[in-house]
């Protein structure tokens, strides 16, 4: 018998046409799509699709600034810092995951000789903004490799010195979905006074995850993923301890301590020569943030944010945890190989498999997407990746394997 579905309730049973019914009123971009995608952009809810809607409108009717612009960082703020458990001066609204990135890799006072710890499976955002940050600085990147794309953690707590200044990792891979033991690698990181930042996109909306628990010095997650916000969203994550030893290299106006910006608009308004010999930077994350920034797309964030609050993470991740259980049955029927550990504990919303061999042509990969229609799924890594969230259903699973095995039979690939 199917639950009856209130405005926030996740359903315990992967099969539930009221469930169903729900998810089809909240996500009308779903409609006539099987939809396993969160793992490259996820749908907005119409609620935050409303939320930005007035948003614009609003402006339409008045050009003046109000309080409602200070209003809606508050608001982002609040959201985010309850999301990650950390607390509002140690969160900002940041364009992508690059962005975020960028802004802690080029804030690090790095010294000559410093090592950073990477893994050869990390996404290119995880990747060029410490390889520039090195470049600039003196430090030296240590690769730690992986074994057919899954990373040991005992080989990145083996590659941690006391030359470690940073270990960068996604908490869960963008590939292989491998959700990485963030306790161990903290716990090796703290033994040698080390930084961890993680790469979070792929986590963050699909696991309930407390930053003060696992005693992270940064993390950054665009929000149009698995937390079903705008392109052009994310949030950047800086330790209130990492915050006093960083040194911003682009600042805003807005970035000045409350005295200095305070004259600094006197100035503006009043007239005056702004060039001082010194800047007094403020001591929250507000010397991360920029000044203007994108109120819609922190509007949209912040909405869908809140609805996942809503729900409840444990429910969010748990529902995604049964829906690949299933997968992970059917693939296993099929003749697909995982790649993903299959693991609770390893995993999230990231299934990857393939057939007999991985995809090696871009024409391939192409043709297959094309083959598939209405299906989405990706190909990352040479093999096929879904990215299952709350509101997929059983059915939703049932039909992607079976059009992916109807045309991997035919291709010969199982």
């Amino acid at each position: 018998m199917s639950a009856v579905i209130s405005e926030h309730q996740i359903s315990k049973e992967i099969s539930d046409p009221a469930y169903s019914k729900w998810v089809s009123k909240t996500f009308p971009a779903l409609k006539g799509n099987v939809f396993l995608g969160s793992a490259g952009r996820g749908p907005m809810p119409i609620a935050t699709v409303v939320a930005m809607e007035k948003l614009v409108k609003s402006w339409r009717m008045s050009i003046t600034r109000d309080k409602t612009e200070d209003e809606i960082t508050a608001d982002f703020k609040k959201e985010a810092s309850l999301l990650i458990g950390a607390q509002t001066n140690e969160v900002a609204f940041v364009p992508s995951t690059t962005f975020g990135i960028n802004m802690f890799a080029g804030a690090v006072k790095w010294k000559k000789g410093d090592e950073i710890v990477i893994c050869d499976v990390e996404y290119p955002a995880n990747v060029f903004p410490w390889a520039l940050a090195a470049s600039q600085g003196g430090a030296k990147l240590v690769t730690v490799k992986s074994n057919n794309g899954i990373v040991d953690e005992k080989d990145i707590e083996k590659a941690i010195t006391d030359k470690t200044r940073l270990v960068t990792m996604s908490h869960v891979q963008f590939g292989t979905g491998q959700k990485m033991q963030v306790d161990r690698v903290a716990e090796a990181c703290e033994k040698h006074d080390a930084m961890l930042f993680l790469d979070s996109i792929q986590a963050l909306g699909a696991v309930k995850f407390n930053v003060k628990k696992k005693n992270i010095s940064g993390l950054c997650a665009g929000g149009y993923k698995w937390m079903l916000g705008p392109v052009g969203s994310g949030i950047l994550y800086i330790s209130k301890d990492m915050l006093t030893q960083m040194k911003p290299q682009c600042v805003s106006w807005t970035a000045l301590d409350a005295e200095q910006r305070k004259e600094a608009w006197q100035k503006v308004v009043l007239g005056g020569y702004q060039a001082e010999n010194h800047i007094n930077l403020g001591k929250d994350i507000g010397v991360f943030e920029a000044a203007n920034e994108c109120m819609v797309q922190e509007k949209g964030l912040t909405e869908s944010v809140k609805f996942l609050r809503s729900l409840g993470l444990g429910s969010i991740e748990g529902r995604i945890h049964a829906l690949n259980d299933h997968l992970l049955e059917q693939l296993d029927s099929k003749g697909f190989e995982v790649v993903t550990p299959r693991s609770h504990s390893r995993r999230a919303g990231i299934i990857a498999f393939c057939g007999k061999k991985k995809f090696d042509s871009m024409d391939d990969e192409a043709q297959m997407l094309k083959e598939l229609g209405n299906v989405k799924v990706a190909i990352r890594q040479g093999v096929f990746r879904t990215g299952v969230h709350f509101f997929n259903c059983k059915e939703d699973i049932d039909k992607a394997v079976s059009k992916l095995s109807k045309i991997c039979h035919k291709r010969g690939l199982i």
